[in-house]
């Protein structure tokens, strides 16, 4: 029988608002592991105040505890990323003995390219080379987690057809207790973005490879974001969840046979005491389909079956082929391109990598910006001072830094740090 789940964000409001309505009417948290860490003295990822928060929630609900993180970067290529893929799963392994994940996913794509953290998941070419980038690294956190995944990605730009996307996760979860998270509002932004209808790729998905179901609401962007006055839909867990995702999830769910929890995603710094009713109705809508499934389900199996065969009979084939070294070594190239890219906003070096949507490519990087600027927020004393006191400088001023000084992916906790030196060679001691 599937559980009802909800995020469990590092927000205290967040925390006071919802955490009252997770022990009504939900059967687990779910958590972005790195949100409960932080570096120590020596370098070290060490447990922060929020994994303390989560400790005594837990102890007190009685709730379980399922991972969905977005720092592991399934899909990053390149070679000296090593050494942070082996720390980062050293502390998995400590978080999953204390929590005991139920299972643990990452998104599909890239968040860290040529050693930079974007913290945005990039897109990934449905190629051999990144199919294997994924499963070897699902692989490896197998051996911590009993069960692992993979989320279907939403990216603001492709590097290939949306509508190969479920074939080539099927090259990647092939093995094994691996599995789909199937978010339905990134299959909504995806479609609404590109002009697809949703359905095709629904319909081509390998449905029994679902474990769980992400539902959460977003916004459109500004007309003034881009030169084009384009609006796109952003992924941004802000707002309710729209009625196109509710009848998604009506649609997919009694087809989903191995499913174990639907997810209610809401994100932390967008929830007031006014919208603590609408979550509650969204809770409770979640509950009536789960609890709606048995019957369906057992009903939906028989009717896919024979479709669901010959959907994905082209592609059992495909499952096992492995990419060369040189293929491999392409990829990385190419990650290293879009990352200078994304952070200097310069579409033209790469025109040739399949980057064809200039207004997605300008959106994306502008997602990377912002993510990094709200990370700096939090880490910089220095950085958060200067935004109050005069905003215009400061946005000048990092404009300038996140062009000239990407984030390190192996320590973006230390990113307070480094604007700080930044600011005294090029602003002097005291920010102009």
């Amino acid at each position: 029988m599937a559980k009802v789940g909800v995020t469990f964000q590092p927000d205290r409001a967040y925390l006071d608002l919802v955490l009252p309505l997770a022990v009504e009417l939900a059967d687990y948290v779910e958590v972005a592991p790195e949100t409960l860490w932080r570096r120590d003295a020596h370098g070290n990822l060490a447990a922060n105040a929020f994994h303390a928060t989560l400790r005594t929630f837990v102890t007190a609900s009685g709730l379980d505890v399922v991972a969905h993180g977005v720092g592991l970067s399934l899909g990053t290529a390149d070679p000296y990323d090593e050494p942070r893929l082996q720390r980062w799963l050293a502390r998995i392994a400590e978080d999953h003995a204390t929590f005991g994940f139920l299972w643990y996913s990452d998104h599909l794509g890239a968040t860290v390219l040529d050693g930079i953290e974007l913290t945005l998941p990039i897109a990934l070419p449905a190629t051999e080379a990144a199919a294997s980038v994924v499963a070897e690294r699902l692989r490896r956190l197998q051996a911590i987690v009993h069960d692992v995944g993979c989320e279907n990605a939403v990216c603001y730009f492709t590097l290939d057809d949306w509508l190969h996307e479920p074939g080539f996760l099927d090259r990647v979860l092939h093995a094994p207790r691996t599995h789909l998270v199937l978010d339905l509002h990134n299959v909504f932004t995806m479609a609404r973005n590109l002009g697809v209808d949703p359905a095709r790729y629904l319909e081509a998905l390998d449905l029994d490879r679902v474990i769980e179901i992400h539902v959460s609401g977003g916004s459109d962007s500004d007309p003034a974001w881009l030169p084009s006055r384009r609006v796109l839909r952003l992924d941004a867990h802000d707002s309710a969840v729209p009625e196109p995702v509710w009848d998604m999830l009506a649609r997919v769910a009694p087809f989903c046979r191995n499913l174990r929890g639907v997810t209610l995603e809401r994100m932390e710094g967008t929830v007031e005491p006014g919208d603590v009713p609408l979550l509650r109705r969204e809770l409770e809508r979640v509950r009536e389909v789960v609890a709606g499934l048995q019957g369906a389900q057992a009903t939906a199996s028989g009717v896919r079956a024979d479709s669901a065969a010959e959907v994905h009979a082209d592609r059992s084939t495909d499952a096992t082929t492995e990419a060369t070294d040189a293929e491999h070594t392409d990829l990385a190239a190419q990650q290293a391109r879009l990352a200078r890219a994304l952070t200097r906003l310069d579409r033209s070096s790469v025109a040739g990598d399949g980057v064809a949507d200039d207004d997605g490519f300008r959106l994306a990087a502008m997602m990377v910006a912002r993510l990094r600027f709200e990370r700096l927020m939090r880490l910089s004393p220095t950085a958060h001072a200067w935004f109050e006191r005069d905003a215009q400088a400061f946005t000048r001023a990092f404009v300038r830094y996140h062009a000239s000084c990407p984030a390190d992916a192996v320590d973006p906790w230390g990113d307070g740090d480094r604007f700080g030196r930044w600011v005294d060679r090029h602003a002097g001691s005291e920010p102009d």
